[in-house]
């Protein structure tokens, strides 16, 4: 792939071996920079349609039956469906309409998570001796 910085530098290259060559090749800058830049516009128009070809792909395959998130096989435990409606509408807002939940689960009442994350902050606020 060309970047902003190859691109001049290819020219440049291509205008010291033309002026070098000019009067031996026939070839004037003009038509070699001409021949460069359409090899360009070529493959990036490949690659453009490449990309459309994988998105068109993708777009047209249905989701399937069990990777909706809002089935209750995929939600397990007391979630209520207010909960499972906000979240599937959060992942739909930040990901897009063809974001998948597989899964949905709640985390125990014994879970001690964030007294965990409490301690570990403190640990490592203290400096070794």
């Amino acid at each position: 792939m060309f970047t902003a910085i190859s691109l001049p530098l290819l020219i440049c290259s291509l205008a010291m071996v033309f002026d070098e060559t000019q009067s031996s090749s026939g070839v004037s800058m003009q038509t070699a920079i001409t021949v460069i830049l359409a090899v360009i516009v070529v493959y990036c128009a490949k690659k453009i349609m490449e990309m459309h070809e994988r998105i068109a792909a993708l777009e047209s395959r249905k989701p399937s039956e069990k990777s909706e998130g809002t089935d209750s096989e995929t939600v397990s435990g007391p979630i209520s469906q207010e909960v499972v409606a906000a979240i599937s509408a959060a992942v739909v807002t930040t990901f897009g309409r063809h974001a998948r939940i597989i899964k949905m689960r709640q985390s125990p009442q014994e879970s001690h998570a964030w007294s965990v994350e409490g301690r570990r902050h403190i640990f490592h606020s203290h400096s070794v001796r």
